[in-house]
């Protein structure tokens, strides 16, 4: 049985927690080096304004405190995402205080997250696009794709799936499977 005894709620300086939560976010969690660094300095961030308004240990943090610091963490001109990403590394640490009952509630509850705006993906510019098609394997399912299908103009599948095709009804509003639908457009197939 260890000697050590974890301090009371009352007792655990803030800059403690901080340091025990860092280092169940790495060991425990396997979070990146990268994450946990952001979380340290984003979390030195609370603690650093904490400090400011007199507040040194767990049991003194509240939902006053966190409200002032998300009002002071939005009044920053940051994007949208690096407000976002300090107040959820906040919200993770306050879960983790009120898991180990290091604060008499769960205060994760009061932050409230800026809402960021949907990103579409970022089309290819047009060398990247040629690089990546010349690096394409032989065989690939683009290629697969681009192969006619005459012979004559069978559609794929099983070949039992092909005679059922040519002999489901396929007119407006049947309920034929979609792939006897697509099997309209190989019938008029040029070749």
């Amino acid at each position: 049985m260890s000697s050590q005894r974890r301090p009371r709620a009352s007792a655990l300086r803030l800059d403690q927690a901080v340091d025990e939560y860092l280092a169940w976010l790495e060991l425990d969690r396997h979070r990146s080096p990268r994450t946990v660094t952001e979380y340290r300095a984003d979390l030195q961030r609370f603690l650093d304004f904490a400090a400011a308004a007199g507040v040194a240990r767990t049991a003194a943090v509240d939902r006053d405190l966190i409200r002032a610091y998300q009002r002071r963490v939005s009044s920053q001109r940051l994007s949208p995402a690096t407000r976002q990403r300090r107040l959820v590394a906040l919200r993770s640490f306050l879960r983790f205080a009120a898991l180990e009952e290091w604060t008499a509630r769960d205060l994760a509850l009061a932050i409230d997250l800026p809402t960021l705006p949907e990103r579409l993906p970022k089309p290819l510019e047009d060398v990247d696009r040629e690089r990546l098609v010349e690096e394409l394997p032989a065989a690939t399912p683009a290629e697969k794709r681009a192969a006619p299908w005459c012979g004559c103009c069978s559609p794929p599948g099983p070949a039992s799936a092909r005679s059922s095709a040519s002999t489901a009804v396929t007119g407006p509003g049947s309920a034929s499977p979609s792939w006897a639908r697509a099997t309209r457009s190989w019938r008029t197939c040029p070749s």
